[in-house]
């Protein structure tokens, strides 16, 4: 068989196959008033798509299967899943139409403005499950580089083509290169079925309206966004949510659709809502769902409508499509083929002169391109011309791609393309009306309608092929062809105008075999009044031919033997089941037949029976069981009667609790009869047992000692069984070591109220000493361990603690430890000094002043006594020694104020103690001494010592050790002596000549001096401050002179230096009259001038008043003071290395 042939073969079978899954796999009987499975999917509008048909076409195909299986790994192993945030892939529309301007450039636009919006959970889609982050543009550039619209239009009968036959002619209508973009072809129709269904007499029968395959094209009838989105969600590599109509999850990345956020789903059953989904399977938490979920009716890639859903796909989806294109999409990933080229004002576009060329005719190509200044016409790819038009002989029956490129001055162009379909003048066409009947001669037959719409043929030959055989039926236009046989048929079409021959390719015509195929199925058999049956049966009809009303249902035993009828009550039309019937069965058996036609069905195991689990049944005393008759089969309890009722709660009731009585040896058998609501009934019983269960043990719980040497036993008696008890006037006994009992025997007063029971008694000391219980007029299941050994053990006891060191006047809590001994009396003393609070308490509190004795005398509740004994020590005293502050007492001596303080407890600091002071390991003396004890925990002393040569004092008590402490680490501290003087710095101040400057000395003995002396005092704003401010007028030498608050003194001077700015600033006057005020004429000048060489002055005669040399500037210790000169004018030289200057200045008196 040719392997298009195969192909529309296996297709056929595929429409079957969904014909059947319409229904469930196992027939079901109807319910009155509901809709047939077909009625309801129907009336959801399901989605046409016939991608699931085409699929297992392609997939005879070891090529597709190999490449299916490579994808669906890769999509697994996808290494570029985070490649990019969003994916935009590039989609190029071919047009195709008898007439295709009737789909507009903006029909085109909106549908993939939609596409958009669904995937990217936006617009329309707001609020759907997930956004996809996919998105598609319209390609802007083509193949070759040149600029497009991306929406190319081709005028062609396979407008509305047969996809069995015609599907890839119609994919080769221009297609551009799949790894780049995605070809998405619309057609006005598909004739191909993608459902043939017959339900209850009817057929049903859907045309396709879409498919497509991962990566490959993409087929639609129209643009609607349901359709569009749905079929790209199989491009971009997802397959329909019921997959293989089944609930197989055992890996959600394998099974079903391969996507595991969406559960499985075996039902392309419709007309659910969003508020109420179907849930065709129970396998969800095998994917990780929490709960068994519903189907998604609202999934784009479901059939369900989703009656008031927003479409939607899952984020489990997304991902799938994104890995696809991550995997198998890479040449679409980061495409610019959305973008334009170049800018460009050419606009490329040209009509024919003929629609459907013949082989040997010429097409002649119009240009009406628009902005374009040069011309490029290619067929098939090679360059043919460059004139504005185009005339192209075609000479062989084939397609012929024609593009044209309209080029702008700059060299960027637009392109346009159609394609030529060739042939000979004649094209072979036709399409059945049916692609799946029922016909058998004899039986019941049908005819199919082929429909001839071939082009140019004047004459024709219809063939029809079975098997290998084909064969010629008609030559007619169209052709009616009843079927005699059943079977697969394949069918074609011949047309010819005499010169001119085409064929069509084959299509695939099943014919099944009508014959009626009755079913009968037994869906409950029950016992009725006990010699009857009730029956419930439907039936099911898998042939197409009616079954008629009254047809037989012979009824027989499990020995073949007829035991009744039942006729159909009404025609039972072909794939279609019976309404459940029921009716009684004047009979019984158990096992019945029931034989419909040819068929039978069996039904064993429903006469009512029930049992009691276990039949035998083991109790102790006191023991409740509850019993409850199961059925084994035969319908559900209705009535319960249980004999006899003595140790039972309920007579009647289907639950009853049986309670064994307590310390007897019997043997019970308990009866039930049970009847069902058909009233069938059924009897059983149960055997029950019930042995002795008591155990009697003994146990000593405590021994302590009593008055006169005497023990008090506290003892108890326990049944090993626990819901029993101890009874009235059981015996016991106790015994010494070598067997002599010990007092007389014992015995139990009352009945306990449980199964242990604590008792006591006084008996003469004896270890060890055993009791035995039971002397054997009480039965027991175990009289081996009725003997218990036990010791007696005087008792001991301490003080805790027993021995304690503390703090002087702490207190703190006694407490005994006891062996064998309850105190219920306390006697506590002490000694010394040390108190004790409520000496007649277990617990007693102490303070302790002295090491001492502590002593008790505790008795129990039976009069023994035992005395215990403690003891308690003091921790000795610790010293510590602080220096708190060191002053200079005079120029030689240093005051050391210091602090002691003891702890431990201890108040006072004791007499006679020592401290040393050290000058860098060097004892300085005198020692001090305490010569009076000081109340209180810390005491602040003072000792004047030599002034220490390092600069640093160490003091140390109890140096010596004389008094024991706890620890001699802390007894010392060391303190700086820093020296009491005062400095400055700098020594010399610069400072311009009636400026101010604050005189800063620098104390060093951490303390400020209690008096301030400051000589001259001429200049200054005090004399006796710490920072006074200078006036400077000329070069002064300020001592300043401290003292502190004992007998230390010291000195230090600042020499304060003037100058101007000029180089030398001599006054013209002067005037020594002593009041402190220009008393004195000297040299003035710059800060440059360091040294003064000669200073001269002279009278008026040229006499020499005055000289000096070597001396300083700004200075008034060598200015001339006017002693002895009279008043008048005087003239002055003055030599400062290179510099000379002279003048008059006036004496005033």
């Amino acid at each position: 068989m040719p392997k298009k042939n195969l192909q529309r073969y296996l297709l056929s079978c595929i429409c079957l196959f969904y014909a059947i899954s319409l229904r469930a796999q196992y027939p079901v009987p109807q319910v009155v008033g509901q809709p047939s499975v077909t009625a309801r999917w129907l009336s959801i509008n399901p989605r046409s798509c016939g991608t699931d048909m085409m699929m297992n076409t392609w997939r005879q195909s070891n090529a597709f299967r190999q490449k299916e299986k490579k994808t669906n790994h890769a999509i697994l192993m996808n290494t570029n899943r985070l490649a990019a945030a969003d994916y935009t892939l590039p989609v190029v529309f071919h047009i195709i139409n008898e007439d295709p301007t009737t789909i507009t450039d903006l029909d085109v636009t909106n549908a993939l403005a939609a596409l958009n919006d669904a995937y990217g959970k936006t617009g329309a889609f707001a609020g759907a499950r997930a956004d996809t982050r996919i998105q598609f543009c319209l390609a802007k550039t083509d193949p070759d580089g040149g600029a497009t619209t991306g929406i190319l239009r081709t005028k062609s009968y396979l407008a509305d083509f047969d996809a069995d036959m015609e599907g890839d002619a119609l994919t080769a209508l221009g297609k551009w290169d799949g790894n780049r973009y995605i070809n998405i072809w619309v057609v006005s129709g598909i004739k191909s079925e993608f459902l043939q269904t017959f339900e209850c007499g009817a057929w049903t029968r859907l045309h396709m309206a879409g498919y497509a395959s991962a990566g490959g094209d993409v087929v639609v009838s129209g643009l609607g966004v349901d359709l569009v989105a749905h079929e790209m969600g199989h491009y971009l590599s997802l397959i329909h949510t019921f997959a293989n109509q089944d609930c197989k999850n055992d890996d959600c990345t394998t099974d079903g659709d391969m996507v595991c956020d969406t559960p499985p789903d075996q039902s392309i059953n419709g007309g659910f809502p969003c508020s109420s989904p179907e849930n065709s399977c129970s396998t969800d938490t095998l994917s990780g769902f929490s709960t068994d979920v519903p189907d998604l009716p609202d999934n784009f890639m479901d059939y369900g409508g989703g009656t008031g859903c927003v479409m939607s796909f899952t984020d489990g989806q997304a991902q799938r499509m994104r890995d696809f294109i991550g995997s198998s999409l890479t040449g679409m990933i980061g495409s610019t083929l959305c973008n334009p080229p170049c800018a460009t004002v050419a606009v490329a576009a040209f009509t024919k002169n003929v629609d459907y060329p013949l082989i040997g005719s010429t097409v002649n190509f119009t240009n009406t391109s628009t902005g374009a200044t040069s011309y490029e016409w290619l067929v098939d790819n090679v360059v043919v011309s460059t004139a504005a038009a185009f005339s192209l002989p075609v000479t062989e029956k084939k397609n012929y791609v024609v593009k044209l490129r309209a080029y702008d001055a700059s060299g960027c162009y637009s392109s346009m393309q159609d394609v030529l379909q060739v042939n000979c003048g004649v094209t072979a066409r036709f399409y059945p009306d049916k692609r799946k009947i029922a016909s058998k001669v004899g039986v019941e037959l049908d005819s199919v309608l082929f429909t001839n719409r071939s082009i140019n043929a004047t004459a024709y030959s219809w063939r029809i092929k079975l098997g290998a055989t084909e064969t010629e039926v008609a030559t007619t236009t169209d052709l009616t062809y009843v079927f005699q046989t059943p079977g697969n048929y394949q069918v074609r079409l011949i047309a010819t105008d005499g010169t001119c021959t085409d064929t069509t390719n084959y299509v695939t015509i099943v014919v099944d075999d009508p014959t009626a195929d009755g079913h009968v199925y037994l869906n409950s058999v029950e016992c009725y009044n006990q010699t009857q049956l009730r029956v419930s049966l439907y039936f099911y009809n898998f042939g197409y031919q009616t079954i008629p009303k009254g047809t037989t249902v012979t009824l027989y035993n499990g020995k073949h033997d007829s035991i009744g009828v039942y006729l159909l009550p009404y025609d039972l039309k072909g794939k279609c089941a019976s309404y459940l019937e029921t009716f009684i069965l004047n009979a019984y058996s158990d096992t019945l037949v029931a034989k419909f036609v040819t068929n039978t069905a069996t039904m064993t195991n429903y006469r009512f029976r029930i049992q009691l689990t276990p039949a035998d049944i083991a109790m102790t005393p006191a023991q409740t069981i509850n019993l409850t008759p199961a059925v084994v089969s035969g319908g559900t309890i209705n009535n319960v009667t249980w004999t006899p009722t003595t140790y039972l709660t309920c007579g009647t009731c289907v639950t009853t609790a049986f309670t064994a009585p307590y310390r007897q040896d019997t043997v019970f058998q308990q009866n039930v009869k049970v009847s069902n609501a058909n009233n069938c009934f059924d009897s059983t019983f149960t055997t029950i047992h019930i042995a002795p269960v008591d155990d009697y043990t003994a146990n000593v719980l405590s021994t302590e000692c009593a008055r006169n040497d005497s023990m008090y036993v506290t003892f108890e008696i326990c049944n090993g069984y626990t819901a029993g008890n101890i009874p009235q006037h059981l015996n016991l006994s106790f015994y010494d070591a070598n067997g002599v009992m010990i007092g007389n025997n014992y015995t139990i007063a009352a009945y306990s109220s449980s199964a242990c029971e604590s008792y006591h008694v006084t008996l003469k000391g004896a270890s060890p000493f055993s009791i035995k219980v039971n002397t054997g007029t009480w039965p027991e299941t175990d009289t081996s361990n009725n003997i218990t050994a036990a010791t007696y053990t005087l008792p001991t006891g301490s003080i805790l603690p027993a021995d304690t060191t503390v703090l002087r006047g702490a207190s703190y809590t006694l407490n005994t430890a006891v062996n064998n001994f309850t105190a219920t009396t306390y006697a506590w003393r002490t000694e010394a000094g040390n108190t004790m609070i409520a000496p007649t308490t277990a617990t007693p509190t102490i303070t302790v002043k002295d090491s001492a004795g502590i002593y008790a005398v505790m008795t129990n509740a039976y009069g023994c006594k035992l005395a215990v004994s403690a003891i308690v020590r003091l921790i000795p005293p610790d010293l510590t020694m602080t220096i708190s502050e060191v002053k200079c007492y005079d120029n030689t001596h240093t005051l050391v104020t210091f602090e002691i303080c003891t702890a431990n407890g201890y108040d006072s600091i004791p007499k006679d103690l020592t401290v040393s002071f050290y000058d860098d390991g060097v004892l300085l003396k005198p020692l001090f001494y305490n010569d009076s004890a000081k109340a209180g925990t810390c005491h602040t002393f003072q000792q004047v010592i030599p002034t220490p040569v390092s600069g640093t004092v160490s003091a140390v008590v109890n140096a010596t050790r004389r008094l024991k402490e706890t620890d001699y680490t802390n007894n010392n501290d060391d303190a700086s002596t820093d020296p009491f003087a005062v400095a400055f710095e700098p020594r010399v101040l610069e400072v311009g000549r009636f400026e101010d400057i604050q005189l800063t000395p620098l104390l060093t003995a951490g303390e400020l001096p209690t008096s301030f002396t400051w000589t001259p005092a001429e200049g200054l704003s005090c004399s006796n401050c710490l920072y006074p401010t200078v006036h400077a007028v000329s070069a002064v030498v300020y001592m300043l002179t401290i003292k502190n608050e004992y007998f230390c003194t010291d000195t230090a001077s600042v020499y304060v230096h003037t100058s101007v700015k000029d180089q030398f600033a001599m006054p013209n006057a002067f005037s020594p009259n002593g009041d402190g005020v220009n008393d004195v004429f000297y040299i003035i000048g710059a800060k440059d001038i360091i040294s003064i060489d000669d200073f001269l002055i002279f009278d008026r005669w040229g006499n020499k008043v005055f000289e000096k040399h070597r001396g300083v500037p700004n200075d008034k210790s060598f200015g001339w003071d006017g002693a002895n000169a009279k008043a008048g004018a005087y003239i002055y030289y003055i030599k400062a290395g290179n510099a000379q200057i002279k003048g008059t200045v006036l004496l005033v008196r």
